[in-house]
């Protein structure tokens, strides 16, 4: 059942948030207030799997099928659609439904060929003090983003290595949703 798919995609997405500001803390890193660069980027990647909490959260407000459809005008590798610059947290208009990559750039690491742990970050954060003076061994406290995603493997394999730009990967989570809606909608009927 969808429904339990989702609960356990949140699982993970509440997971790595209470992973990346443990990690926040114990680092002294944040996000630079007011920032959202990383948003405007038109080329970043995520699977429909993280997003499936989003688009069920708007399939019961009653917005979905609205904001599949103004998505479907967007122009080509667009920047996320829920990035508003007006809005108080960090632009995103979504922020509570956000996906993996959107809760874990920044603050999470990964390992490089030769296996040293290295944070995945942006580079108005390198710029700053506190990550100059990070260490190796702080480093490799921060949550491991390949973790995240190998969990998500376990949840549903095809669907989570479906990488696409952000906004189709929302646009096609928010397919998964109506679609199964609409199914569950005609068997009650019929």
């Amino acid at each position: 059942m969808l429904y339990h798919k989702i609960q356990r995609v949140q699982r993970i997405l509440n997971e790595a948030s209470s992973a990346t500001d443990k990690f926040c803390k114990l680092s002294g890193l944040k996000g630079i207030h007011g920032c959202h660069d990383c948003c405007l980027k038109n080329d970043i990647m995520a699977s429909p799997l993280e997003f499936l909490p989003l688009a069920y959260a708007l399939y019961k407000k009653g917005n979905a099928d609205k904001i599949y459809d103004r998505m479907g005008k967007l122009k080509k590798k667009a920047p996320c659609f829920f990035l508003s610059i007006t809005n108080k947290k960090g632009g995103c208009t979504q922020y509570e439904n956000r996906g993996l990559i959107c809760r874990l750039f920044g603050f999470s690491s990964n390992t490089d060929k030769e296996n040293h742990p290295r944070l995945i970050t942006c580079k108005k954060i390198k710029d700053t003090e506190t990550y100059r003076h990070l260490t190796t061994a702080i480093i490799k406290k921060s949550p491991e983003f390949q973790n995240f995603y190998i969990q998500f493997e376990a949840i549903d394999f095809l669907m989570a290595g479906e990488q696409l730009q952000i906004n189709d990967a929302i646009r096609r989570a928010m397919e998964i949703v109506l679609n199964y809606e609409s199914l569950q909608h005609h068997k009650i009927t019929a």
